[in-house]
């Protein structure tokens, strides 16, 4: 018999409040998670300065981010993305790091956790090209070319709302990658993360995009996320939850905001 499949997500709940009494530990708060987060970065900040590829497994979740902005540098010379939760600006050194045409034209706004965006301005001090905020609300006025979200959503007790106001921000091409969605009914459980238990939402993909094509955008392009997870590559490891919750793999999902 093979190795036991890794166990990333346990149990069912009803809803995510339920999943929230049930979790423990600070997630992507704890010192653990910044630590080793920051660690990446570093080793990326080096690549890139010294103009070469971060490594792949860092950049998995970005795949469809960088061929997005070249074409926006193509078309216009300069580019603007909204990343919400962003973390420490993966998606921004993916760019820098496949795009030698992003430097000095690539503008870049990150929303996360203050403790995450704290830590990050400390990496980039002399970078006026990127910024971080803590509040979605610091994008408010502004207009970007792309909103983007990677693997943002299913930590969301209302992603409804959230998506809202991205759709909000107007911009012409909204990217959502890494999204925990499928032909299911959207449950909750709790991720394994580390000292923490951390509640995550699988979505119904149908209905996600209904929402956002309500709010102005409608589907323009599907792609399954592959990646590495826990050893395991390019599916889910999900046999020991019900099989009526598994989904094989994540989604990279491209909205086109209608005219």
């Amino acid at each position: 018999m093979g190795d036991a499949e890794p166990i990333i997500w346990e149990g069912v709940y009803g809803t995510f409040a339920e999943a929230v009494v049930a979790a423990r530990g600070q997630g992507f708060r704890s010192g653990t998670y910044l630590q080793r987060y920051r660690s990446a970065m570093e080793e990326c900040i080096d690549t890139v300065r010294m103009r070469g590829l971060i490594p792949a497994f860092h950049a998995q979740r970005t795949t469809h981010l960088a061929p997005l902005v070249a074409t926006v540098l193509a078309r216009q010379g300069s580019a603007s993305v909204f990343d919400f939760g962003g973390g420490f600006g993966i998606g921004y050194l993916a760019c820098r790091s496949q795009l030698p045409a992003a430097d000095n034209a690539l503008r870049y706004q990150i929303v996360d956790f203050p403790e995450v965006c704290e830590a990050a301005r400390t990496l980039f001090p002399d970078d006026e090209m990127l910024r971080f905020d803590s509040e979605i609300s610091a994008a408010e006025g502004q207009r970007f070319d792309i909103v983007y979200s990677a693997s943002a959503l299913q930590y969301l007790e209302d992603w409804k709302s959230a998506t809202v106001m991205l759709a909000g921000l107007e911009a012409p091409l909204l990217l959502l990658s890494d999204v925990f969605a499928g032909d299911i009914d959207a449950f909750t459980t709790l991720q394994v993360y580390h000292e923490s238990m951390i509640p995550h939402s699988f979505l119904n993909i149908a209905e996600l995009v209904d929402h956002l094509r309500e709010r102005g955008y409608d589907l323009l392009l599907q792609d399954i996320s592959r990646g590495v997870r826990r050893e395991v590559v390019d599916r889910l490891p999900m046999t020991n939850l019900p099989p009526e919750r598994r989904i094989p793999h994540a989604w990279h999902l491209l909205f086109r905001r209608r005219a």
